[in-house]
């Protein structure tokens, strides 16, 4: 699962072979017999977080809700139901654009960043953006300088998170790092050379 998230976005072949094996382990039972006594709790719950926050880009930055999708090669499409603020959101990603609907209702107007562009979503509405790469062919890139100075990327799994709001930190030799989760910092401190890069 940490392979399927870390390549999500330089290598999508790559992180979409690792999100199928995860996938596999339990569906096809390719660890040997082991399904019967239980699926892996754990890897299916990634699988899903994987097709909820990294392949649509998901996070939340304050008040902000934002999406820079990359879908790995092997589909063509994504649709998630989401309830932020009061908002019942309905979410459509495709390679070329990302679309997200808001149904009717009482709740004040929300702010979402698509592919690095701010905009307002007020109930009953909908907001669409072209993503990086639309009608080329070719997945979305993401595209420099639209990360927002607060963001920093989880050195463990590579996701893009607000410093202010992550779940954990560690410093290291006068370096303090940032992660999405408890569970990123141990696998960190467990092993810091395995994701910091070689220097020299």
């Amino acid at each position: 699962m940490v392979l399927a998230w870390v390549t999500a976005r330089g290598n999508r072949r790559t992180s979409w072979r690792h999100f199928s094996d995860a996938l596999a382990a339990d569906m096809a039972d390719t660890q040997g017999g082991t399904t019967s006594e239980g699926i892996h709790l754990g890897a299916m719950a990634g699988t899903i977080d994987l097709l909820q926050r990294c392949y649509p880009g998901l996070q939340t930055r304050g008040a902000l809700l934002a999406f820079d999708p990359v879908l790995p090669t092997g589909i063509a499409g994504l649709r998630l139901a989401l309830t932020y603020r009061g908002h019942r959101l309905a979410v459509r990603i495709s390679h070329d654009e990302i679309t997200i609907a808001s149904a009717p209702c009482q709740a004040e107007p929300i702010t979402v960043m698509l592919a690095g562009n701010q905009m307002t979503l007020r109930p009953g509405t909908r907001v669409r953006q072209a993503l990086p790469g639309a009608g080329t062919g070719r997945p979305a890139q993401r595209r420099p300088g639209r990360i927002p100075v607060a963001a920093v990327t989880d050195p463990v799994c590579g996701m893009l998170i607000s410093e202010s709001a992550a779940a954990a930190s560690t410093t290291r030799q006068g370096v303090t790092y940032h992660f999405c989760s408890r569970t990123c910092r141990e696998l960190f401190r467990a092993n810091p050379s395995r994701y910091l890069p070689v220097s020299g």
